[in-house]
């Protein structure tokens, strides 16, 4: 007999409310996910991964979370020129013909 999951798991025995604190308090990042436009990715500002493992560990707290993440943090996109390599066209030089 298998026993739910809200009984093995602490944190599934507290209320919404405690819950979505500690929800909150694990997503939120003081300056908050930063579009890095060589990945297209978001990243924390010092260019670290983003890490939502604890999202992952059960479908319960990823229902709970999946939202989370874009509501405690701000966004910030940036300009993007990228830098010329060798051997790789110039944006300029498709424009001539």
């Amino acid at each position: 007999m298998s026993t739910p999951k809200t009984q093995t798991c602490p944190l599934l025995r507290l209320p919404q409310e405690l819950r979505d604190k500690v929800y909150t308090y694990y997503l939120t990042e003081d300056e908050g996910y930063h579009h890095n436009p060589e990945m297209n990715k978001l990243r924390y500002s010092d260019e670290r991964q983003i890490v939502f493992a604890f999202m992952y560990t059960c479908k319960q707290i990823y229902e709970e979370m999946k939202e989370l993440p874009l509501k405690v943090n701000s966004v910030t996109f940036t300009t993007f020129f990228p830098i010329e390599r060798p051997g790789m066209p110039r944006i300029a030089d498709f424009n001539r013909h």
